[in-house]
């Protein structure tokens, strides 16, 4: 079966979890702050594993660039990014303008922040990125990565990899080397792009027609086991990359790999729609937490953070597809636009 980078539903199946996944950790430990109680001892531990939907982000990022760039028969480095970088910041800024404008009206004290936190914040600039949306510090990697791949893709697709690989292990062992002060060098060094690479380097297997389609269950198995030892183990006592960087790889590289054998099954097709909403959810879901948390009143504080922390994210979920259906998308489209011939000579 040709596998089609428009219709890789499992891929986006893994978006829509991911960002389901950080909602819900988000959702549930705003309410722990407040004093909301658990249901069974650890709760707050066994949640806090949705930050590893991060890393799985990470992976199918590197992963969806080669099938981009494989895509693009006429590449040009300075399309490829600004199409990356369009489809990053306008719906970022409009988010981060209502994330701001939440807390500010809502919040007990407006964010303190500067104009130029503000601005640092709007540019994504490594240490900035945070400033307004918490999460927004990922997104300085991927606007990071996608400059050195566009880049790195004018010497064509395997010696552009290569060339990538090399530049992202020789920075990270310099940094271990060297230890760089900074943010800037500090991202620059960070081991977290070797989770970009991984998942270039699936895309390259798929291209290729070099995925191990018949272990493609086995290997979403294998990365469910070693996401398991991660949290028994403790994830809080080794580095982010080792406890869920290989299960992310080996899940994203068994997704595809399943696929690549056998088609979606309907209910990946329909649960994988809202991938499509999975950038729109990650921008705003802090923001509409906040708002909807804040709505409860004190005294029942309480109350178990769980099933609150999951109705929250089901809003949140409903709410994202809302705003990429309504915003984004329209959004997208319009920048998209070009002017037909017709309308030029008129104008």
């Amino acid at each position: 079966m040709e596998l089609r980078r428009s219709t890789i539903h499992s891929v986006q199946l893994l978006r829509a979890v991911a960002a389901a996944m950080v909602t819900l950790f988000h959702a549930h430990e705003f309410l722990f702050k407040r004093d909301f109680t658990a249901i069974f001892p650890g709760e707050d531990y066994f949640i806090g594993f949705g930050r590893a939907g991060v890393h799985i982000f990470f992976v199918i990022s590197g992963f969806i660039m080669v099938m981009t760039a494989h895509s693009d028969h006429d590449y040009s480095a300075r399309r490829f990014i600004m199409r990356r970088l369009r489809r990053i910041y306008p719906i970022y800024w409009l988010s981060a303008a209502l994330c701001y404008a939440t807390f500010w009206f809502l919040a007990p004290q407006p964010l303190p922040v500067g104009a130029g936190d503000v601005l640092g914040a709007l540019l994504l600039w490594p240490g900035e990125a945070p400033n307004i949306i918490g999460a927004a510090w990922t997104l300085s990697f991927e606007v990071y990565f996608y400059l050195c791949f566009g880049l790195a893709m004018i010497l064509g697709l395997n010696r552009g990899l290569l060339l990538l690989a090399a530049f992202f292990i020789g920075s990270i062992a310099a940094g271990v080397i060297v230890r760089p002060q900074g943010a800037v060098l500090a991202q620059m060094t960070n081991a977290l792009l070797l989770e970009f690479l991984a998942g270039a380097a699936v895309g390259w297997l798929a291209v290729n027609n070099r995925l191990p389609e018949r272990f493609g269950p086995m290997l979403v198995l294998i990365s469910v086991v070693l996401f398991g030892a991660g949290i028994a183990y403790g994830y809080d006592r080794l580095p982010a990359i080792v406890n869920w960087g290989p299960a992310s790889v080996l899940l994203v590289l068994g997704v595809v790999s399943w696929e690549r054998r056998s088609a979606a099954n309907m209910a990946v097709r329909q649960i994988g729609k809202l991938g499509n909403s999975s950038y729109a959810l990650y921008l705003n879901h802090q923001a509409i937490i906040f708002a909807l948390s804040i709505t409860i009143p004190v005294g029942l504080s309480g109350l178990p953070a769980l099933p609150i922390a999951i109705a929250i994210s089901l809003v949140c979920i409903v709410l994202g597809e809302l705003i990429h259906r309504y915003v984004e998308n329209p959004l997208l489209n319009m920048l998209k636009a070009k002017p037909t011939l017709r309308t030029a000579a008129a104008a």
